[in-house]
């Protein structure tokens, strides 16, 4: 499965990209909303993520998760 949101590119851009070889998330699109936890966490990691960064892609599946995440310098 896979999320993507995408803000319009700029000049200055910060990217990280985190990857795991855990058991994947199972409903990505759930796991962006605030409060979602798939174990014990409060659920607020991912949707502060997409909230405070420009850009963010997950791509998760058995075994790989891989998420993407950039922010562009506003001019």
């Amino acid at each position: 499965m896979r999320y993507h949101d995408e803000a319009e590119e700029r000049s200055t851009t910060i990217r990280i990209v985190v990857s795991d070889q855990g058991p994947g998330i199972p409903d990505v699109c759930k796991a962006v909303e605030p409060g979602y936890s798939g174990g014990r966490g409060l659920g607020l990691g991912l949707s502060a993520v997409r909230n405070l960064m420009g850009c963010l892609s997950i791509e998760s599946r058995p075994g790989r998760t891989e998420v993407t995440t950039s922010m562009t310098r506003r001019r």
